[in-house]
Formats: structure tokens, sequence, C-alpha cells
């Protein structure tokens, strides 16, 4: 994930619109004094993400500005090459509104317009949740020990989510499957039988062959290897 450009209006500290734009840009650094809204930047991403800070939680009252009544966070990011915008809206009293929007051609096609939804189709296109994120992409601070101290399936957790690993793990399982599925019994079959049968397609069920005058079809007994 990518962030290009983030909006913040009535959000914490960020009273009035705030635009912080990162297109063609592939190092920043957020520096001021102490209380001049440098964790609010990083809080809004967490935000638009997750509907939720690594402070605050998701509690909409501790985010909206002390002299607002609504606030707004917009996030316009990319992943493998597409670009995506959500805008969640937060007000004091009343219902919150979310959306998010695939950006084709430089118009917003809405994709989901649901906090639940929105937030879902989030973690799938990062391929990592709320936890996730905060252990490995915005380690809060003095907190980066929490992923190097995490037991083993936690860190798994997050490789996996962060390299899409999970791929790899659902090809081992459907390889194991292949290879525990048992054979037609005409190939268990033809695998064993004579060699002027084995040279016959496999696909093609080997026909009764007739014994001498006097005796019933005969055929060939199956195989007690398979």
């Amino acid at each position: 994930m990518r962030p290009i450009e983030l909006t913040l209006d009535g959000f914490r500290s960020y009273h009035g619109p705030a635009v912080f734009r990162w297109e063609d840009r592939h190092l920043v650094g957020v520096v001021g004094p102490i209380g001049s809204g440098k964790t609010t930047i990083l809080d809004g991403i967490s935000f638009a993400l997750y509907a939720r800070t690594p402070r605050g939680g998701a509690n909409v009252s501790d985010l909206v500005g002390q002299r607002r009544q609504e606030g707004k966070v917009a996030l316009v990011f990319e992943v493998d090459g597409s670009r995506w915008k959500v805008v969640r809206s937060l007000r004091k009293s009343g219902q919150s509104a979310h959306a998010l929007y695939e950006v084709i051609d430089g118009q917003d096609v809405n994709v989901a317009d649901r906090a639940r939804e929105v937030t879902a189709r989030v973690e799938q296109l990062l391929g990592l949740d709320f936890a996730a994120f905060q252990r490995s992409v915005m380690l809060a601070q003095g907190e980066f020990d929490a992923f190097l101290s995490g037991t083993t399936g936690d860190r798994d957790a997050v490789l996996k989510g962060v390299f899409d690993l999970g791929r790899l793990a659902e090809m081992r399982t459907a390889a194991q499957m292949a290879v525990a599925r048992p054979r037609p019994i005409w190939m268990r079959w033809t695998n064993c039988a004579p060699g002027w049968l084995r040279s016959r397609p496999l696909w093609q069920p080997p026909a009764r062959r007739p014994g001498p005058p006097g005796f019933g079809p005969i055929s060939w007994p199956p195989c007690s290897n398979h």
C-alpha cells in the first residue's frame, strides 16, 4: 500500500482542511515541535483505512476536533497498481458515513458504503487487519519490540499478510489433496495388467478377453499393490 494523498478536516488538532500529498515521493519525513500534529497524520491514515486509531480506538468523540461537531478523513492510496479512495465522515452526534471508491480514469467508482464493508474490503486489499497493520506497517513509538517479541504464530500471521504468503499455503494444501486423492479404478487396474493391455490408452477401459471353448470370459484380477 502506497499513500498518495491524505485530507484531514476537523480531525483532532486539524480544525480546518489540511491536505498532504505524497505523489512521486519515495521518502517522507514528518518533523515539527511537540503538539504540532505529527502523530495525528498517522492517526488519520490509520482511521481512514480501519476506522480506528492506536491511541483513540474507534471512539469518534475523541477524534473530532474540540471546536467541531463533525470531521472528515480521506485517503487516496495505491495497491498493486490500482488506485483507491476511502472517505470517512465523523460526527459527535448522529451516524458517521463511510465510503470506498476505486479511482478509474480519474473517476471515483463506489465499491462500498458501509463501515464494516469498507473496512473488510481494505483488509482484503492490504492483506492486513488492524492489529497486523499496527505491528508491521505503522508501529507506535516504543512498541517496535512487540513484533520482535511476539509469538511465532503472531509473526507468521503478520508476514503472511505483508508478503501474501497465504496463497503459498493454499497451493500446498491443494497439492497435498491432489496427491492423497484415490486414483480411478481403471487406472489402478491397467497399471498392473499385462503389457499388451498397458499399451492401450489409459482412458479406454480394457475389454474382457474370451476364454477357450467351454469356458466363460475371463478378466484380469485387480492389482493387489494399488
